[in-house]
């Protein structure tokens, strides 16, 4: 049996019954309920995941892979005939190396574990999520994440320098070097970033830093729709060179997030007030940041592109403006069920788009209120679809609503995976996405490397 083969390879301190395992890795973010699966591996080095995939491959069990389990589409939800493999114990402290700007790191290690062993260095690691706390490298990697900085550093792809992965049939691919420039052949750590988990498991990385800066200021502005919020971004990266972040939420999300954190503090009456933006500015001194800031500001008010707006005028009215833009993540508490997007949209005419949309949903759907918000920088936009009462909402409801939105995002030309991946939830989606040859191309890729299909099955296509 696979169970006693992997229990006489790797022992119980790696290996757990999925019976007897613990819940956590029975979900992810996308599945309330439970999937017990076969075992659960938890390898404390790249020999042991090696190992484990050696096993699988040669009894061609289905294998997923799990990092922080933050993922929306279903990626890291276990198979009932397979086995789990979760990195979270592949977490040795970062190695910093502040002289090259990389760091060297275990697929376990947690962003915020990543940042603070940075900043200890005088480090700064440019790619940021709101689920810091608990995503891991390995599954940023896998996923391809962005968050954030991503229209200024770039994602995932942009600042891995080097990687290692474990095929599936337990070969290890080591391509840890750190450098910017290595034009020696394929590069191979492409193939498996934003892979989720289909062609190996990855296990580590070097990644590239940048110097932290010393002085950031953070506002949140005012402005009356989404077009005049593109006219702010513009203007501010053209007068303001340390323009690092640019949120922006629209009414009924910060509606939801002032009322779910309790303070509000750019008061929002109703959904005609307009876009409420989060932004921040970093650089070597304060004061000319502020300076700075203010005569923009200034210039915006004059044009009527923004119509209030408040800087943060210390630690902890910078923690509540953050806190607004990130509570989203107490979605799940407040709603018993929600239908959530990510998406990218182009600039022109996404506003019409949104507000198609939203009144095509509320029409379809009266207690539906759709909360919209994301990165206006790369116009990367998330929606959390939710009863207004707080109720569930119905699976062919949640159906229907996901061929609403998917399918308008879709005809407007815009892109319904930006950074969260495809997963399951939207693999059937992917002829809409990619041409009958990038289709065919993926599946003879996946097929070379993993020819007995048991990474992640069920997952992009």
């Amino acid at each position: 049996m696979t169970l006693d083969a992997l229990l006489s390879a790797l022992g119980p301190q790696v290996v757990q019954p999925g019976d007897a395992a613990n819940r956590a890795y029975l979900t992810d973010w996308t599945t309330r309920e439970p999937v017990v699966p076969l075992a659960v591996l938890r390898p404390g080095s790249v020999q042991e995941v090696a190992r484990a995939l050696e096993i699988c491959s040669a009894r061609g069990v289905p294998v997923v892979t799990q990092g922080g389990r933050t993922g929306l589409v279903g990626g890291a939800a276990p198979l009932a005939e397979g086995v789990v493999i979760s990195l979270d114990r592949m977490a040795a402290e970062p190695e910093i190396d502040a002289a090259a700007r990389t760091a060297r790191v275990e697929a376990g290690v947690t962003l915020a574990q990543l940042q603070e062993a940075a900043a200890a260095k005088g480090m700064m690691f440019p790619v940021d999520i709101g689920s810091r706390g608990s995503c891991q490298i390995g599954g940023m990697i896998s996923t391809n994440a962005g968050g954030m900085r991503a229209f200024r550093e770039g994602v995932m792809r942009h600042n891995v320098l080097g990687l290692e992965a474990v095929l599936p049939d337990g070969r290890v691919m080591s391509a840890m070097n750190g450098f910017l420039k290595n034009n020696t052949g394929y590069d191979l750590k492409q193939l498996f970033i934003g892979a989720e988990g289909t062609l190996g498991v990855v296990t580590g990385a070097v990644l590239r830093l940048r110097p932290a800066p010393s002085a950031r200021v953070t506002a949140l502005l005012r402005t009356p729709d989404l077009k005049h919020a593109l006219a702010v971004l513009e203007a501010l990266e053209t007068h303001l060179a340390g323009l690092s972040i640019c949120e922006v939420m629209w009414p009924d999300y910060y509606s939801f997030a002032s009322g779910f954190r309790g303070f509000d503090p750019l008061p929002c009456n109703s959904r005609d007030d307009g876009l409420t933006l989060l932004i921040e500015i970093e650089g070597a001194e304060e004061a000319p940041l502020r300076k700075g800031l203010q005569e923009v500001l200034e210039q915006l008010f004059e044009k009527e592109l923004i119509t209030d707006g408040a800087i943060a005028q210390s630690l902890r009215q910078i923690e509540e403006f953050w806190a607004l833009r990130e509570a989203n993540e107490g979605l799940p508490q407040a709603f018993a069920s929600m239908a959530s997007f990510d998406v990218s949209l182009l600039a022109e005419g996404s506003d019409d788009l949104i507000m198609h949309l939203t009144a095509t949903l509320r029409q379809v759907f009266p207690r539906l209120h759709c909360l919209w918000f994301g990165h206006l920088g790369d116009m990367n936009l998330h929606l959390g679809v939710v009863d207004a009462g707080g109720g569930r909402i119905a699976p062919e409801d949640v159906a229907r609503i996901k061929e609403i939105v998917l399918s308008g995002v879709l005809e407007a030309g815009g892109s319904i995976a930006a950074e969260h991946g495809i997963g399951m939830a939207k693999a059937s989606y992917m002829p809409q996405i990619l041409s009958a040859e990038e289709i065919a191309l993926s599946q003879t890729l996946r097929a070379v490397l993993d020819p007995k299909g048991i990474m992640n099955p069920g997952r992009l296509f």
